[in-house]
């Protein structure tokens, strides 16, 4: 029995990390609409969920865990220690670094989804994954540079959910406009955002249409 339900855990690690991305986003303007206490609390807890989720999720070698644990720890000390000793260079740091993770585990994933494998619910998985994963270096990418520039954004309230928010947002190319590029890098990175966003739908969504006809016909007896 025991054997069973580790097989099934092993089976959907990108299923977790996808739950976990949906939640991250979701969860800071719930607390916000029910104006909770002790929020700042829980939004490190669920990005502490994230961060050991997106480990396990990469984790099907032993060398690629060690890799990934050892980068993701100082993200993890930093996020707690910020809420009990608010620096803007620990911030600093803490952005650099959660940023590098997001690309590290975003390349990964992008090498399994491209593999020359079947399409499976895993896999697929790992796409919707890799999506949510370049809005959130984006985002990060954003707010590492409203750091370094403050009036690089016309942005009323700049956290990381309102970056995050914008980065969903041109990744889609919705376009809203209530939160604007005003600085030159800004302006850059917005763009590239949205580059990417259509290069992906155009590229990475095509080559899993292609990877399932291929094995669909492979399947059919006497198809060539």
């Amino acid at each position: 029995m025991r054997k069973e339900k580790e097989s099934f855990v092993e089976r959907f690690k990108f299923l977790y990390l996808l739950i976990a991305l949906l939640l991250s986003y979701l969860v800071n303007p719930i607390f916000d609409a029910l104006e909770l206490k002790g929020s700042q609390f829980f939004l490190s807890l669920f990005l502490s969920i994230l961060l050991f989720t997106g480990v396990y999720a990469v984790s099907r070698e032993r060398r690629t865990f060690i890799i990934v644990l050892i980068l993701v720890l100082p993200v993890f000390i930093l996020s707690w220690l910020l809420d009990f000793f608010p620096s803007p260079s620990l911030l600093f740091l803490r952005e650099i670094l959660l940023a590098g993770w997001l690309i590290f585990i975003a390349v990964i994933i992008m090498g399994y989804v491209l593999r020359k494998e079947k399409v499976t619910f895993e896999k697929l998985s790992g796409a919707m994954c890799l999506y949510f994963l370049l809005g959130y270096i984006w985002a990060h990418l954003y707010y590492l540079i409203f750091l370094l520039q403050p009036g690089a954004f016309g942005i009323e309230n700049p956290d990381v959910f309102n970056f995050t928010y914008y980065s969903f947002v041109t990744l889609s190319t919705l376009g809203y406009g209530d939160i604007t590029p005003l600085s030159s890098i800004a302006r850059a990175f917005a763009s590239m955002e949205a580059i990417a966003g259509q290069l992906y739908i155009a590229i990475l969504v095509a080559r899993l249409v292609a990877l399932h006809i291929t094995h669909s016909r492979e399947e059919v007896p006497g198809s060539s």
